[in-house]
Parts: C-alpha cells; structure tokens; sequence
C-alpha cells in the first residue's frame, strides 16, 4: 500500500484542518482507522464535538459567559478551533495541548488556516502539566474538556484542581467495557465501583462515571453537579457545573434481585441506613438525574439555531434525552431480554408505553439502547405487560 503522506484538507462545523493522510491509515473494510493516524483524529467523534460547541452556548446563556477554552488532549485542534469559531458571538480564547511534537504542529497549521492566531495558544506538554501550568500562570479555566483514548481518570485530580469555579467541565471515556463491568476487578480499581454485567449496562456505566468524577471533585473541595449524560456507539460524554458548595449526596447503592437482574431498591449514602436484603449490589454509583432539563432545552435551542453545523442524528438524541430526563429511575428495562425471557416475540414499543400508561405508570424511548424503556414502573409490571402483549 501507498506510504507516501499527503496533507488533505477537511470540513467539520465551522472548522477548516489539515490531517495528513495515507492509504496505510484504513482497515480492509474502507473505514478510516483513527488509532492509526500520526496525528489523533477520530471523524466518528464529530458529534462529541458538536456537544462541546454546544454545550458552551448553553452554558454561557443560561449560567455565565466562558472566556477561555481549555483542551489538554487536541490532538488536531480541530474541537477548539469549533469552539472559538462556533462561539465568536460569545469572544472565546482556546489554549490547547498536545503530548505530541507532529500533533502541536498540525494544531499551528489548523489554528492559521482559520485564522485563529490570536485567539488560541498552543502548547506541548504532558496533559496534566499543562492544567497546572495554566493554574500557576493565573489562567482562568472556564471550560475544560477531557476525551482521552480510554479512560479520563488519570487526568481528574488535575482538572479539579485548575477549574474555575463556576466552571464547565466534559469528561469522556471510551472505556465502555470498564464501566458496564465487562471487566469487575479493573472497574473497582479504575473507577470504586463494584459493577457487573447487566441488560442495562450503558446507563449504569454513566452513573459510574459521573461518581468518579464527584469523588475526584469532592477531594478537591467542589462538586461536580450533571448537566447532560450521552451515549454514542463507542463514547460516553458527561457535563458538569462545577461549584466550591456542598452537595446533596445522591451516592449510594442499587440492590439488584437475583432473579431478574433489574434493581428493586437503593441505598443512598448518608441518608438511608443497610438493607439486609441489599446483599446483591451495583455500586457506588451516581442515583442523582443525568440531565439537567433546562440546559438540555438550551442544547436543543442553539442546535435548531444552526442545525447545519452539527449531526442530524444529535437532533432525534436530544428529544429522546429530554423524554427520558422527566422520569426518575436510575436504570431502564431491556424489552428484547424480557420477551426473550418469556419465549415470546417482542412487542412494538408504543404497546408497552400505552399499557402502562393505562397503569398510571410514565414511560419513554432511551437513547441508551434502542432496545431499551424508561419507565418509573417496577419490574414485575414491565415483566408482566410485556407478557399479556
């Protein structure tokens, strides 16, 4: 195969960049493979980016204006490049970083070629070491973001402490298997959680998630409140309020029956004493909302306000979230794992919703899992509507 790199020039938002390209970069099914690249770029996270673009007008609109962006993972910049572009109605500075010597200068390239050189800086060095160093240099750090390749936990502590009060922060993993408890032992030493497999995996490892964040803020002395919660294929992405205040512990515990699978009660810390019956456990975990609904409605906003600069499928994904954020369940139910359960076909979804509702139980899509039902109904009533369908 060729081996010969050439720069090719790319569109995402807003954003113009430069990636170097090779045919030695895709796998055998076409597909672009991004651990592959010189220069880390991954085009199957443009709409993680697009949170970010977004995120930032939701914040500044319904909290406080954000003057600096800060990404000490940029690889290509191409996120804050997004960011100080997409907002000019908002006057952002972009400081970014890279561990790599190639990345940092593609990042001066792509910087240049939007003609950004007064608005973002650009640094090589070790992730962490660049968050202390904004801190040490007076820097305020209004919104930070971490999407490493894994896992975020490394770069936590360091977060907490550079951030601003009153700050942004997105956190992503793509250490889905680690937090779903694919691999128990790495999720209790990665995360502190005591998680298994389970047919509701992708929220619980949300709330995984958000509790390491909490804990590694809390340390620090402030507290990391959710703004939004997304799932997409290969990432989880979560944004938080950062505030030097106490806050309501909505730690604690899912007690999981070992017939079913699916939780009957919780435990939160501090507040509710031991169940005896809890023997069989999810946890820590987060049992708090995943979405705050008025920054969700501002997301939603600013998204149909320039819908041509982010995914369609984001537009579908916000309606589902802000479906799902009225009801307050910390888990959803499996619709195919059930009916597979009682050998029967699957029933369509909006049956399932309407019996419920004929039950005085609320109920919505997930964007979790397409397979997947919010509901505030206990399982034995799920169980057994899906049965009489």
């Amino acid at each position: 195969m060729d081996s010969v790199l050439e720069n090719i020039e790319l569109k995402e938002g807003r954003a113009k960049f430069f990636l170097p390209m090779s045919n030695e970069f895709f796998r055998s099914d076409g597909k672009l493979e991004p651990a592959w690249l010189p220069i880390f770029y991954n085009p199957y996270s443009s709409i993680n980016r697009d949170l970010t673009v977004l995120g930032i007008k939701a914040f500044s609109s319904l909290f406080r204006k954000i003057e600096n962006f800060i990404e000490p993972l940029a690889g290509s910049c191409v996120r804050t490049i997004r960011v100080v572009l997409e907002n000019d109605d908002i006057e952002i500075n972009g400081y970014a970083n890279d561990i790599s010597k190639d990345a940092v200068e593609y990042c001066v390239k792509n910087i240049s070629l939007n003609g950004l050189e007064e608005k973002i800086k650009v640094m090589n060095e070790e992730a962490n070491f660049f968050l202390h160093f904004l801190l040490k240099k007076g820097i305020k750090q209004d919104a930070v973001d971490i999407d490493p390749y894994g896992s975020p936990i490394n770069f936590l502590d360091s977060a907490s402490k550079a951030i601003s009060n009153n700050g942004l922060l997105f956190v992503t993993a793509t250490d889905i298997g680690t937090l779903m408890g694919k691999y128990k032992d790495t999720s209790l030493r990665r995360y502190g959680s005591h998680v298994y497999k389970t047919d509701y995996g992708r929220e619980i490892a949300a709330r995984v998630l958000i509790y390491s964040v909490i804990r590694a803020f809390s340390s620090n002395e402030k507290n990391a409140y959710p703004l939004f919660t997304y799932y997409h294929e290969h990432f989880l992405k979560t944004g938080f309020l950062i505030k030097k205040e106490k806050q309501a512990n909505k730690i604690g515990f899912l007690c999981i029956d070992s017939n079913s699978g699916y939780p009957f009660d919780k435990v939160i810390l501090g507040k509710d004493g031991f169940k005896s019956e809890c023997s069989n456990y999810i946890g820590p975990i987060w049992l708090g909302e995943l979405w705050n609904r008025d920054f969700l409605l501002k997301v939603e906003d600013f998204y149909r306000k320039g819908k041509e600069n982010y995914s369609i499928k984001l537009e579908k994904d916000i309606n589902t979230m802000l479906a799902e954020s009225e009801i307050e369940n910390p888990f959803y139910y499996h619709i195919d794992k059930i009916a597979s359960k009682l050998k029967k076909n699957v029933p369509k979804f909006e049956k399932i919703e309407e019996e419920l509702k004929k039950l005085g139980y609320a109920s919505s899509r997930t964007h979790f899992d397409a397979k997947g039902i919010k509901t505030n109904a206990p399982y034995d009533i799920v169980f057994n509507v899906i049965k009489s369908l």
